[in-house]
């Protein structure tokens, strides 16, 4: 395997934070009035949250798949996750302030199926193996946001991230040069901290009209935790039989997490119908050009003599994902004073190239289908959000990552979201 980690939105990015972005497509720089929202997309749209409020909820997805390769003729995937979010603020004279926490990426693969032969010998296989994989990303976020004039703001945000991964497959070292090519049974387990950044600007020209444009920084995150290998079927195959080739590794994964650019417009054409329009461009070009794993401190003589007496493993496995732009459209209609139903789409073309796809690299999806419901009475209200992801299908001719296992292989994906938040202003 090249990567730990399984993807299935716009890149690893989720579509929308809080329920009533969701149901738009995900468009949410220009801002609702939801605390949530502003610091999820744009913090210069806590402007528009003018009471003290809270905000909670979460998103719930399920995702199904297929897989096809030389081996697995009929693999699939079903799987479900779920994470919560929530963030509190208000704002006081021309200063907007609020924290919360922010479901950034919640992602897990759960595949079984059969290890096609490959390896150092080219005919290593462990079986039918679980191939496990989990990533989660939470965002400790505070921002503030300040009106220069009541109709222009400014705003920016800090993040505390927290990320953690699984990973339990058959893998193939890329990259370490004594070992390149040779295919180990790898449980590892990571978790770190790091933080980011977001600014924005929110400028309303008319009262029918919302610009909103929003950076959020790349971030880099060292995580660490425990691995264990064995490589008992690869060495039998080399002719090292009836040798312990278990051992464990103090584990290093390094997550590069990229620059997000967006910018959007809200029309209120007419008194109940709002149309929303949003662009995103994600720099996962640098982001995800390589994932580094470093495995360290063995205390197995046996894979200190096939590292040539050290005792660490630092691979590098190719990425090479692409840039993306992401289009997002919202519709929101008023049905009566209390009511509203909400429409949207997004499309963004398929970062991973054919060449470094896995079952756990798929975020292949490109068009994807909003739509839900707002309620608000008094003090209270409660959004509720679907996504359909319309299913996608990528192939792979020649795979780059050593040993092939990958190429010929064609892999199917579709999922859906469903979200909630409930609120109530003080």
């Amino acid at each position: 395997m090249s990567s730990p980690f399984p993807s299935h939105a716009a890149g690893l990015l989720l579509d929308g934070v809080g329920a009533h972005s969701q149901a738009m497509g995900g468009a949410a720089v220009t801002g609702y009035g939801s605390a949530l929202e502003a610091l999820g997309a744009n913090p210069a749209a806590l402007s528009l949250v003018q009471k003290p409020q809270l905000e909670v909820g979460g998103y719930f997805g399920w995702v199904n798949a297929d897989f096809h390769n030389r081996e697995n003729g009929d693999a699939h995937l079903h799987d479900f996750g779920a994470m919560p979010n929530g963030a509190f603020g208000g704002t006081f004279g021309p200063l907007s302030l609020a924290l919360g926490v922010i479901d950034d990426m919640a992602e897990t693969a759960d595949w079984r199926y059969r290890d096609t032969p490959g390896g150092l010998d080219g005919g290593t296989t462990y079986g039918d193996q679980r191939h496990f994989s989990q990533i989660g990303l939470l965002r400790f976020a505070v921002g503030a946001s300040y009106a220069i004039t009541p109709r222009f703001s400014l705003g920016a945000s800090a993040g505390l991230l927290y990320n953690r991964n699984r990973l339990a497959t058959p893998y193939i070292i890329q990259s370490q040069p004594q070992l390149a090519g040779a295919k180990t049974l790898l449980d590892l387990e990571t978790e770190g901290w790091g933080w980011n950044g977001q600014f924005g600007i929110l400028w309303r020209p008319t009262d029918t009209v919302r610009i909103g444009l929003s950076y959020t920084l790349p971030s880099r995150l060292h995580t660490f935790g425990h691995a264990t290998s064995d490589a008992s079927q690869q060495l039998a195959n080399l002719g090292l039989k009836n040798v312990d080739a278990t051992t464990g590794f103090d584990a290093e994964v390094t997550n590069n997490f990229p620059q997000v650019v967006s910018g959007g417009v809200a029309w209120r054409c007419v008194p109940k119908l709002e149309l929303v329009a949003q662009v995103d461009w994600i720099d996962w070009t640098d982001a995800f050009n390589s994932l580094e794993v470093n495995l360290t401190h063995t205390d197995s003589a046996l894979y200190r003599a096939l590292l040539a007496d050290q005792n660490h493993l630092n691979d590098r496995a190719a990425l090479d994902w692409r840039s993306q732009w992401v289009l997002r459209l919202g519709a929101e209609y008023q049905i009566t004073d209390h009511l509203a139903a909400r429409v949207g789409y997004r499309y963004a073309r398929s970062p991973v190239p054919d060449s470094t796809l896995t079952p756990l690299t798929a975020a292949i999806d490109e068009h994807v289908f909003t739509t839900g419901l707002g309620y608000q009475q008094g003090r209270f209200h409660c959004d509720l959000a679907y996504q359909y992801h319309i299913p996608a299908s990528q192939h792979v001719g020649q795979s780059a990552l050593l040993s092939g296992e990958y190429s010929k292989s064609d892999i199917t994906v579709n999922f859906h979201t469903l979200a909630v938040t409930v609120g109530v202003e003080f």
